[in-house]
């Protein structure tokens, strides 16, 4: 079997899904396949059934020199002549000094290219003996000419060859020549961590041979992620390829896999069944989606009964349409009633049993963003928002103006990986239009890039990022007035064990104004350009696969240039727990303690809880909540009260209606409570207040038209700090 492709760049290998994740035993496997398409060594594939070490095989074909060559695969599992005639033409036995390859042979049609032998434990014993002298010789007779044999073998065995050696079931020489390079491929089963890449990109394998458009809804995803798959990516590329068949609207929903698994799991019924306890689902699956779990399970375990004796199928021309399936676990069953009501409770026992705390959530696997090629990710995307009237641009509390505005924000996110090493970028522009008053448009920049490493259990990096930008800086510095803003920060991340990773970065943070800038007669320049140094170092503990849990302590110091009465330190203990994206409840959830010592005797400390909470809900798959909470210390332009405390929440509920609508509504409150220099002097709090609701339709997945209704409103003791604001607005979004 041929196939000529477009090759990739040399040693940047397209990685299929079976070798994509962050695991540490994924990225030894990924490794190795790179290493092997830089090298004319012979390769050793060992997976469990369910896999397709022919993608493996092929990514390494094409990323090596040999990819303008033949690619053939040969099944060893295939009946014994046949297996000898397709790689030598013949049955009969060699010659006692060479061995013969007949012209329409694997061997004589191979030449330079790569040679795969599929289930190579179930090679006869003949073509064990017959490829074991031409790999010893290094040559073999060709159309009547001895010649060295010059292709490059790849060959692909379960992981019950090794005992097959020990057993003399399979030739020792043979096996130490096919494993000079071993590619071990994790099951599912231990990579759940990595579920939502393969997933996605799995599906984008469906997707592209079929040649359409189709999409995971976050709770989908979700309960895919929470199987066991014992028949690994065979199973999960069946299950995807039917909900794709049966998908209407571009998008799959939960209750389309709910759907799904339990047709499967009603044509088994009268299997036998064992009760699994509710403890066993917590210490595997998140609470919050137990229910889900439970319900789909059952489904599973009934659809891979009778599969096993499927597990010698030939190589598929198709992988997306091979399944294979092993032995498999049964439950109690769980009828959709209870389940309704067991969910709420999940959740809430997940919320008040977990600790708080925060992670930086991975990056986007390059395979599952939308435009990829070899080792390259673009994920672009393009934001119009603000495109109305706003009633208050200034936010005056008299004389207020009005005028028409909009913001067009394009996005891009690239990453590319290059061996162990990963590069990312991102890159965003905001252009900032006023019908009336042109003093106020603007065009923003901001621009980040991150080099990291993955060196196993050393995980180094460094990153920067840069702002150049006239918006709002916050609610208390309420001007469009430029600044510049630089980060360059540096660690690394030490795997200890298998749930837990100690982290150690650095960072320095620069904060510029142009010289003259003024906000309501305060140097900006003067009060606010500074330098920030931190360290910070902490221990991550996995809880579940989609839990995971921060412990961090940090040092920060902040020096001004002009005004070294604002000088500080500050020293952070900061629990935080984060929820991977893909799950039900989703987000980070992070309460410390901040002791913010000032340099200044006549400016008050600081000693208190400091809070950052960004979580969100799906609910029944139709309404998600999101809720933004944090309280921190900020530093103020104002002369004599250098800093406050910020303490806010907001609250934003999206339902989605029938068909592609959406309403939402949002309703927020911030406290800036302010410390001041003055002795005696009686601290001030202002309050913002937001509320707002709109309506949204979906003219694709990646397309949405949004209409807003917006009302701000400020409320302070000095009079000129008051406003009232109203704005009118239409978004497009576009990749978001």
């Amino acid at each position: 079997m041929h196939q000529q492709s477009n090759a990739c760049p040399r040693g940047a290998i397209a990685l299929p899904a079976e070798l994509i994740g962050a695991a540490p035993s994924v990225q030894r496997a990924a490794d190795v396949a790179r290493r092997a398409a830089e090298s004319d060594q012979s390769v050793l594939i060992v997976a469990e059934a369910g896999f397709c070490p022919e993608c493996i095989a092929r990514s390494i074909h094409l990323a090596s020199p040999r990819a303008a060559e033949p690619f053939i695969a040969i099944d060893c599992a295939d009946d014994h002549g046949a297996v000898l005639r397709r790689l030598f033409g013949t049955e009969r036995h060699a010659r006692v000094d060479y061995e013969i390859a007949l012209n329409g042979s694997a061997l004589a049609e191979v030449g330079r290219g790569t040679l795969l032998l599929a289930e190579v434990s179930e090679m006869p014993a003949a073509a064990q003996l017959r490829m074991s002298r031409v790999l010893r010789d290094g040559e073999l007779r060709v159309r009547r000419a001895l010649a060295p044999v010059r292709f490059r073998l790849i060959a692909s065995a379960a992981p019950s060859l090794d005992a097959d050696v020990r057993q003399r079931r399979f030739r020792p020489e043979l096996y130490r020549r096919l494993q000079r390079l071993r590619v071990d491929v994790p099951p599912l089963r231990d990579r759940l961590v990595d579920m939502p890449a393969v997933i996605d990109a799995a599906l984008a394998e469906i997707c592209r041979t079929r040649q359409i458009r189709c999409t995971l809804a976050p709770a989908a995803r979700t309960a895919l992620g929470a199987l066991r798959w014992a028949g690994n990516l065979d199973e999960l590329r069946g299950c995807l390829g039917r909900l794709v068949d049966r998908c209407t609207g571009g998008i799959i929903r939960q209750e389309d896999v709910l759907a799904d698994l339990q047709q499967i799991e009603s044509h088994s019924r009268g299997s036998s069944r064992a009760a699994a306890s509710l403890r066993e689902a917590r210490q595997t699956f998140e609470r919050e989606y137990i229910a889900s779990v439970l319900i789909i399970r059952l489904a599973h375990d009934r659809r891979g009964a009778d599969s096993r004796d499927r597990a010698r199928q030939s190589v598929s021309k198709d992988p997306s349409t091979r399944y294979y399936a092993a032995e498999t676990s049964r439950m109690t069953t769980i009828t959709l009633a209870p389940i309704r009501l067991v969910l709420p409770l999940a959740v809430c026992a997940s919320l008040v049993a977990s600790a708080t705390a925060a992670q930086t959530p991975p990056a986007e696997a390059i395979e599952s963003m939308p435009i990829h090629a070899g080792p390259v990710g673009l994920r672009p995307s393009l934001l119009i928002t603000s495109a109305g009237s706003d009633s208050n641009v200034f936010n005056t509390a008299e004389r207020p103006e009005q005028d028409l505005t909009a913001t067009i924000v394009p996005r891009i996110v690239a990453r590319v990986r290059a061996g162990r090493l990963m590069f990312s970028y991102g890159g965003a522009s905001d252009l900032v239009y006023f019908k009336e008053l042109k003093d106020e448009q603007s065009v923003n920049f901001a621009s980040d890039a991150r080099l990291e490493g993955n060196l196993g259990h050393l995980q180094p990096y460094v990153s920067t990022g840069w702002v150049s930008s006239k918006e709002r800086m916050n609610a208390e510095l309420d001007a469009r007035v430029p600044r510049t803003q630089r980060t360059i920060s540096g660690g690394t991340r030490i795997v200890v064990a298998s749930r837990t990773t100690l982290v150690a970065n650095v960072r320095r943070f620069d904060l510029d104004f142009d010289d003259g800038t003024e906000f309501r007669g305060a140097d900006l320049a003067h009060n606010l350009n500074s330098r920030a140094d931190s360290v910070e170092g902490g221990v991550q503990l996995a809880l579940t696969p989609l839990t995971t849990l921060n412990m961090t302590a940090s040092w920060q110091r902040d020096r001004f240039d002009s005004a070294p009465e604002r000088n500080s330190n500050t020293i952070r203990i900061t629990p935080a727990l984060q929820f991977d994206p893909t799950s039900l409840i989703r987000g980070t959830v992070s309460i410390g303690y901040r002791r913010f010592d000032t340099l200044d005797p006549n400016l008050p400390d600081y000693r208190g809880v400091v809070a950052q909470v960004s979580a969100g809900y799906t609910l029944l798959e139709r309404t998600k909540f999101d809720l933004d909470v944090a309280r921190d210390v900020q530093y103020s332009y104002e002369d004599l009260e250098p800093y406050y405390l910020s303490a806010g929440a907001r609250l934003t509920v999206t339902h989605q209606l029938v068909g592609r609508f959406d309403v939402q509504a949002f309703g927020g409150r911030q406290s800036l409570g302010y410390r001041g220099t003055q002795a005696g002097g009686e601290t001030r709090t202002d309050r913002v207040e937001t509320l707002g609701a709109g309506v949204g339709y979906r003219v694709h997945p990646q397309y949405r038209v949004g209409f807003t209704w917006e009302e701000n409103r400020r409320r302070s003791d000095l009079r000129d700090r008051r406003y009232d604001r109203r704005r009118l607005f239409a978004s497009l979004t576009y990749g978001t």
